[in-house]
């Protein structure tokens, strides 16, 4: 009788020894969650430097590019902002994959296409916005009608215009600082900038361009 009370004590005491080895190797085995990171910064997110590359103010050049972020656009149309952009290019010393990509997408190179803010013309320009700062540096106001014209000309002067002041004000402390012809906001800026970068991939990895580019 003793020794089968003795037996039945030492498999219990060996069944607690193994349960309690068993959980503490299973402790050091376990996989421990990982903590949940927080989402990253935007700005800190990695973004092409297309928009820094000098490209030639060449007509043909412009038209490619168009054409590749518009491929459905007419031919003549094609032409004729292509020549408006080369002419804003050469004023106010801007690059053009910087005026298409933006002007793509404001717009889809719609000059018809009117926001729900009032922005108009193919450069989606708040007239009343700018007009304020234009009048502050006393710079010529900026026309609503002419914005409006079926020759865009005028409306990709003014988007390049506004993009001078921009860039002069900004360049130094903010590298994507054409961003803000939509917003201020960091939010806001990073969606435009989302949206630029994937006109500025398609340009950039566009093989005949690149050789329309080193021509």
């Amino acid at each position: 009788m003793k020794t089968t009370k003795i037996t039945t004590l030492f498999t219990m005491l060996l069944t607690v020894l193994f349960l309690s080895s068993g959980c503490s190797t299973l402790k050091k085995n376990a996989t421990i969650p990982k903590k949940v990171s927080q989402k990253s910064d935007p700005y800190k997110m990695k973004l092409s430097n297309y928009d820094k590359k000098t490209l030639p103010n060449d007509v043909a050049l412009i038209e490619k590019m168009i054409q590749i972020v518009q491929p459905e656009l007419e031919t003549e149309l094609v032409s004729t902002y292509a020549q408006d952009i080369s002419k804003a290019v050469h004023r106010h010393n801007i690059n053009p994959q910087i005026i298409i990509s933006l002007i793509d997408t404001e717009s889809n190179f719609q000059a018809s296409k009117i926001s729900h803010t009032g922005d108009v013309s193919i450069a989606q320009v708040n007239v009343d916005v700018w007009n304020k700062e234009f009048q502050r540096l006393k710079l010529p106001l900026i026309k609503k009608g002419k914005l409006k014209q079926i020759q865009q000309g005028y409306a990709i002067d003014t988007m390049a215009r506004i993009l001078a002041i921009l860039k002069k004000r900004h360049e130094k402390k903010d590298r994507r600082w054409y961003a803000r012809y939509h917003s201020n906001t960091k939010k806001y800026k990073w969606d435009y900038l989302s949206k630029i970068e994937i006109r500025m991939k398609m340009l950039e990895q566009n093989s005949s361009l690149q050789v329309l580019a080193m021509d």
